[in-house]
């Protein structure tokens, strides 16, 4: 199999890494683009004015819906289905863009954490919520002036303004309510941090709990509590979205993928593919074929 998820990067020629367009324009004009499985180097923030369909986020088919949001981090994996309808409004902005100083890069990456542990939960925006309206409002305003030097700054400002309220809906949901404290949340975002930097060199539990220096009995109480599953639970599931990923989006045999993720023999592999999703992994990559 010769097949490989395209990776699309941020357009030249525009005055920042910052876009904001019409949804329903983008999706018209994108379409073969959009209905199959490919990554950016950017990240999106979906708003949806009006939606029905099915926006699959690496393997997670979420049901679309009016007035909600969606945030896409770079290097996602995810596509439309072909009956998708959406209009709305799409804001796509580079790392390199956005995080001008650590303080940004944390909140970027608690954005992207947060979904993780939402599990890229579509966040419906109550209708009295009028500030992602107001906010996408002054961007496509900012965007009509000219180009001067506070003009990146200021589109930095309003960047942050959306994510800091994008997390604020997240955490009202249900998963995170009656939490005492954000104890438990801190440590699992530390643990998912590392998580992804590691997770193929690294499959234990006693490492991540020796470098956030915790005990295991401490870390699992913190997943059970925030995300209902233990560490090892955790581990194992990213091990198996990135074999998915491979299989799915690359031609590297079995063998190859699995000294990529970290296992010593393919046969180990495999054993641990098939225990985790019920198929092998070559029957995994066939049954994915035509999808």
């Amino acid at each position: 199999m010769n097949k490989f998820i395209p990776k699309y990067h941020f357009r030249k020629g525009l005055r920042h890494e910052c876009e904001v367009i019409d949804l329903e324009h983008f999706c018209a004009n994108n379409r073969k683009i959009i209905l199959k499985p490919h990554r950016t180097n950017f990240n999106q923030l979906f708003y949806f004015h009006k939606a029905k369909g099915i926006h699959t986020v690496d393997f997670e088919d979420i049901t679309l819906a009016d007035n909600s949001l969606l945030f896409a981090p770079k290097d996602t994996v995810h596509r439309f289905d072909d009956k998708a309808e959406v209009s709305g409004v799409l804001l796509l902005f580079t790392d390199s863009f956005f995080c001008s100083n650590s303080q940004d890069s944390i909140l970027l990456r608690n954005c992207v954490l947060h979904s993780n542990i939402t599990q890229s939960t579509l966040i419906h925006i109550p209708e009295q919520n009028t500030v992602f309206e107001n906010v996408f409002g002054q961007i496509y305003r900012e965007f009509d002036n000219e180009k001067d030097s506070v003009q990146a700054d200021i589109l930095r400002n309003y960047i942050r303004l959306l994510l800091l309220h994008f997390i604020r809906e997240q955490i009202s949901l249900p998963i995170f309510r009656n939490q005492s404290d954000n104890q438990d949340l801190e440590l699992v975002r530390a643990f998912e941090d590392m998580l992804e930097q590691h997770y193929n060199s690294s499959p234990q539990v006693a490492y991540y709990c020796q470098s956030l220096n915790v005990t295991e009995k401490r870390l699992q109480t913190a997943t059970r509590n925030i995300l209902d599953q233990s560490p090892k639970e955790i581990i194992k599931d990213r091990i198996v979205l990135e074999a998915k990923r491979l299989l799915v989006y690359s031609s590297d045999s079995v063998k190859e993928i699995s000294f990529r993720l970290g296992f010593d023999e393919p046969t180990n592999f495999t054993k641990f593919f098939k225990k985790s999703t019920g198929k092998s992994p070559m029957d995994f990559r066939s049954s994915q074929k035509n999808d």
